[in-house]
């Protein structure tokens, strides 16, 4: 039993040194209001972050992460639209001076949405007139990682097996 133990302590060991570390993946929903238009959605990302820009300098120490987001807006005829791998910052950092925003502008159907600092938004329909809005995140469930899941496991394993053995003598 002894030798089932120190396998599971050695899996587990080994598992944890060689896999990648993964940040916890978050998921957020997302409401911006322009006017009467409204914009609903999901963002998921991976709480790591990522070189990016900060006044136009390269900032190895950005605090961007990149996200897929799934919006929906029947005024602009988006159902789930999906806009892979976007550079945003979901915090706000006052030593940057910035707040949440996000570095790319959501186009679809010739309808261009942009979710700027202080929660400021800006849609230009099909005739390019602007339009000023506000959007907001609300902040979801954080899931834990794959590698944490599989620690967890595997130490709970070995518990249940230390336990089921410490009442007998080997």
């Amino acid at each position: 039993m002894k030798a089932i133990i120190r396998l599971l302590t050695a899996t587990g060991l080994a598992f944890a040194l060689g896999a990648p570390v993964q940040a916890a993946q978050m998921t957020w929903g997302i409401n911006a209001s322009i006017g009467a238009t409204t914009v609903t959605g999901s963002v998921v990302f991976d709480d790591t972050p990522v070189q990016g820009f900060y006044d136009g300098i390269s900032d190895p120490n950005d605090t961007h992460v990149n996200g897929d987001f799934v919006l929906s807006s029947s005024a602009l005829g988006w159902s789930n639209v999906v806009f892979n791998g976007i550079l945003f910052q979901p915090y706000f950092y006052s030593d940057q001076g910035d707040g949440p925003h996000v570095d790319f502008v959501f186009s679809d159907n010739g309808w261009v949405l942009s979710l700027g600092d202080a929660n400021q938004s800006v849609l230009v329909d099909l005739a390019g007139a602007v339009q000023q809005g506000t959007w907001s995140l609300d902040r979801g469930a954080h899931v834990p990682e794959p590698t944490s899941l599989a620690l967890l496991l595997t130490g709970l394993a070995a518990v249940g097996v230390r336990r089921g053995t410490s009442g007998r003598k080997l």
